[in-house]
């Protein structure tokens, strides 16, 4: 298993929990891939990989075929192009509704073909890569629903523009990409609120630490300090790296890492932690622990799998998601089969019956509630410097009736099946 490497990826274009399953799905069927988590509320990927068989490049690759992106590190895309794209989009679908609902222009269908035409390529793309993407995989999603009933509606709007008689769906196109966009742009920010602590946790680390050479101090990038290197902290600063404190004397400030309120005062021999803020005196530490190793990255790690960890009630959910797509797709051909064929409706209101029920069924809410929740208490919690282990951990706690810490806030394991706890009016 000393071969074994691990891979973080940060993924976009995810539009929902669906794409999350199947982009582990095709991770996991890469020789080589020890195994894939893939987490939608993060839009975090760790794959564990053997490096013989293996590159990363290849992971990323197979990633970009689904129809998505994938970077190493931590950031995440922005967000304008995303809200410009929706503003345009929203200032073309309230005129289209205006005029498809009150008014009767004379060349009506063709304004609204005009109006429309941008929005259903402009939005409606993502969601055609997304829905190739699903198939290629063998997986249908919200992707799906959205494509479908919004390429029947306008391939039947066009049609009744330029060469059938009948009505246009131009309106409820425009309306579904629309929302089910601005549904996502918010819930990326939602996922982006979330995130800020595992921000935060990142923002503790330093970027550069001074290094005693036989010539002097050196600064260095942190990432480079090796262990039993000397690093020099002033007052003022954050210490790099976990280590043991050889020269000189201060006082140290824990609190984002340990909750201790009061800074701790070091001397020499005293271990120290890294990310740990010195308050006073000029110290050289020598490092013990360095990078991934620090009790800091192990903390950062600690999170990124608790908000990646599914707990039961979200595997159900996620089951319950893969279910309802086929299920909806099968209820909407029925319904148009049923009041076309044995009803005896008109192709109009046949066709709007099972756009409607494609449109109204998207599973967003399904697959996205839970792991959101999960990702939103985990992250106030580690905001509140209570670290859970895990999404099944955090479930649990909900049956959790009483717990007893000593003054130190260590967790103590008790029964109490006969003890009777105080109340308070």
């Amino acid at each position: 298993m000393g071969g074994i490497k691990e891979a973080r990826l940060r993924i976009s274009g995810m539009r929902c929990a669906g794409c999350a399953a199947r982009i582990e799905k095709a991770l996991r069927d890469i020789r080589g891939v020890i195994d894939a988590n893939v987490d939608f509320g993060s839009g975090l990927a760790i794959v564990r990989y053997n490096p013989r068989l293996v590159r990363v490049e290849d992971i990323k690759r197979v990633i970009e075929g689904l129809g998505y992106k994938a970077l190493e590190g931590v950031g995440s895309p922005s967000r304008k192009a995303e809200l410009a794209l929706i503003l345009v989009s929203l200032g073309l679908t309230l005129p289209t509704l205006l005029i498809e609902l009150f008014s009767e222009l004379p060349q009506k269908n063709l304004i609204l073909f005009m109006l429309t035409t941008p929005v259903q390529l402009l939005l409606g793309s993502r969601f055609y890569r997304g829905a190739y993407g699903s198939l290629k995989a063998g997986v249908l999603d919200m992707n799906t629903l959205v494509a479908l009933s919004t390429s029947a509606a306008y391939t039947y709007s066009v049609a009744s523009t330029f060469f059938i008689e009948g009505s246009t769906f131009y309106g409820a196109c425009t309306s579904i990409l629309t929302t089910v966009s601005i549904g996502m742009f918010l819930e990326d920010m939602a996922r982006g609120k979330a995130k800020e602590t595992m921000l935060k946790l990142l923002k503790l680390q330093p970027r550069t630490a001074r290094v005693l050479r036989e010539d002097g101090e050196m600064e260095i990038p942190a990432e480079h300090v090796k262990e039993g290197d000397v690093v020099v902290v002033r007052p003022g600063e954050r210490i790099p790296v976990d280590g043991v404190i050889v020269e000189g004397r201060t006082s140290v400030d824990e609190s984002a890492l340990t909750g201790e309120s009061m800074p701790v005062e070091k001397g020499v021999g005293d271990g120290v932690i890294g990310g740990t803020v010195n308050l006073y005196g000029l110290i050289k530490v020598r490092a013990t622990k360095v990078g991934s190793e620090t009790l800091l990255a192990q903390m950062i790690r600690l999170v990124e799998r608790a908000q990646m960890s599914r707990a039961p009630i979200q595997r159900l959910a996620d089951r319950a998601a893969g279910y309802l797509v086929p299920a909806v797709m099968l209820v909407s051909l029925g319904s148009f089969l049923t009041w076309r064929l044995l009803v005896g409706s008109s192709l109009h209101f046949a066709l709007t019956v099972s756009v409607s029920v494609l449109a109204v069924a998207c599973p967003c809410a399904l697959g996205i509630a839970t792991p959101m929740a999960i990702m939103v208490g985990m992250g106030l919690a580690t905001g509140k410097g209570v670290l859970i282990k895990s999404g099944g951990a955090l479930e649990a706690a909900g049956k959790v009736t009483a717990v007893i810490f000593d003054k130190t806030a260590t967790l103590t394991t008790v029964s109490y099946t006969h003890l009777t706890l105080p109340t308070t009016e």
